[in-house]
């Protein structure tokens, strides 16, 4: 069985269902066709309902699963190098070393500095924060990496070899972390409080 869908038409381009719905959502009091979004003439048959706090427990792993598809579509264009970067190349190129060298991987400094850009185009904006990790050396930032790599899957002891790289702060290196490895090490954003 079909769940029934509708466009709101204050947001569009988002389409909601009944099963996955986010904290406030405007819903139909009477059910126009599924296959037709709601016009601007239909929003007469609106109502605002609040939902409970969507929390990790009350989030099904086929909803999760259902609403992470629908990212790439939600992602600006002038995103998507960046995106392919964080998710598919880097985390394939650390893999490859890992491969490579008998289980030795890091991070190249012009690596470092697109997760870097890829961090800020997607959350707090920091001018200096490029420039900041521009000033490590390579070397540097080699070592630091090879070095948090090797204490994985251990996230709180390999945090701290990343820290001391100028710019990054617990934030970054996780995100390094989760490069190195996406299904033990999470990327905490600097809004995650």
């Amino acid at each position: 069985m079909s769940v029934p869908t509708f466009s709101c038409p204050a947001c569009s381009y988002i389409t909601i269902s009944r099963e996955t719905v986010p904290k406030r959502v405007h819903w139909p009091t009477s059910s126009p066709s599924p296959t037709s979004p709601l016009t601007k003439s239909s929003t007469n048959l609106l109502k605002t309902i609040t939902m409970p706090p969507l929390t990790p427990s009350a989030i099904t792993l086929p909803a999760f699963k259902e609403l992470l598809s629908r990212y790439p579509a939600a992602v600006p264009p002038k995103l998507h190098d960046l995106d392919t970067a964080r998710f598919t190349t880097l985390p394939a190129t650390v893999a490859k070393r890992r491969d490579q060298n008998s289980g030795d991987t890091w991070l190249e400094k012009a690596e470092v500095l697109q997760l870097v850009e890829w961090k800020l185009k997607h959350g707090t904006f920091r001018p200096t924060l490029l420039k900041l990790v521009a000033s490590n050396p390579a070397e540097r930032i080699e070592e630091s990496t090879r070095n948090a790599f090797a204490a994985l899957p251990d996230t709180a002891a390999a945090l701290p070899l990343l820290t001391p790289l100028s710019g990054i702060g617990p934030a970054t290196a996780s995100l390094l972390l989760a490069v190195a490895a996406p299904e033990r090490a999470p990327f905490f954003s600097d809004e995650m409080r």
